[in-house]
């Protein structure tokens, strides 16, 4: 969607999600970046102030103006089994909540000039210096009420080098938001060094065995389910981090033993290969 511009990421983008890890990972190498500060949000998509989109949609993107009027100019009835209805006055999807978004980056990349931004839906990442990134991160707070965007800090975390972590103390002094010299998952990735990103793989390749060895308990009576169970959902999970995070593969040995020595046999009824 060229109208949310290359800085939302969950706009159409192909591969979005995976660019704006990348990107993220190359930004914080730069020689002029002191840190990266991955913002959390609290109920972002519930929480959007629709008039202001509704608002600004004819000038972000006037093709869809009539579309998103017609969804969200009027209150949304949701029927709650047992207790009657609610009506939503806030709230929105993906599509419209990236052009909502788009003011708010235009707005922080003039008044902070010298950050990198990549957005990817709600998931805000910043980039430059540790004084620059409090003005960016200040900025952001400051338009909370126009928005309807709001930054947790206590889930939000600023990724520095050690010898950058004085700097980040002092400017962020006050704001609850975590700094790191370790590491901090971004996007279902991880960024940060060779041990967080090894913890990190430890944990979710231990999870993943687990889903085999489930799958594998039921493949004798429903085999075809299994198959399409594994190759449509599980081993995604996967081959996304095998293409976010690089050099991982040797950590996924114990996971290919899995699948050969116990999915593959429980669903052919062969024996496991020697």
């Amino acid at each position: 969607m060229l109208s949310s511009g290359p800085l939302q990421a969950c706009s159409g983008v192909k591969g979005g999600c995976e660019a704006a890890v990348h990107a993220t990972r190359k930004i914080f190498e730069k020689h002029d970046v002191e840190g990266v500060l991955l913002v959390d949000t609290t109920n972002a998509f519930n929480s959007l102030n629709r008039k202001v989109p509704l608002h600004d949609i004819k000038y972000v993107c006037s093709a869809l103006e009539n579309v998103l009027t017609n969804c969200y100019q009027s209150q949304i009835r949701l029927f709650i089994p047992g207790n009657g209805e609610v009506t939503s006055q806030e709230g929105t999807g993906m599509a419209m909540f990236a052009l909502a978004m788009v003011p708010l980056i235009n707005k922080l990349a003039e008044v902070c000039k010298s950050v990198y931004q990549i957005w990817f839906a709600d998931d805000a990442t910043a980039a430059s210096t540790a004084k620059c990134l409090r003005q960016w991160w200040d900025t952001l707070s400051s338009r909370v009420p126009c928005f309807g965007y709001y930054p947790n800090p206590s889930k939000t975390v600023l990724m520095v080098g050690e010898e950058n972590v004085e700097k980040a103390k002092i400017a962020f002094r006050g704001t609850g938001i975590t700094i790191s010299t370790h590491g901090s998952r971004h996007l279902g990735a991880a960024l940060g060094s060779l041990h967080f990103i090894d913890e990190y793989m430890d944990t979710k390749v231990k999870g993943w065995i687990e889903e085999i060895e489930n799958l594998a308990g039921i493949a004798d009576t429903q085999p075809q389910a299994v198959y399409a169970a594994f190759f449509h959902g599980t081993k995604n999970k996967w081959t996304y981090l095998c293409r976010t995070i690089p050099g991982i593969s040797h950590l996924l040995w114990p996971l290919e033993d899995a699948v050969q020595q116990k999915l593959i046999p429980s669903i052919t009824g062969r024996p496991p290969c020697s």
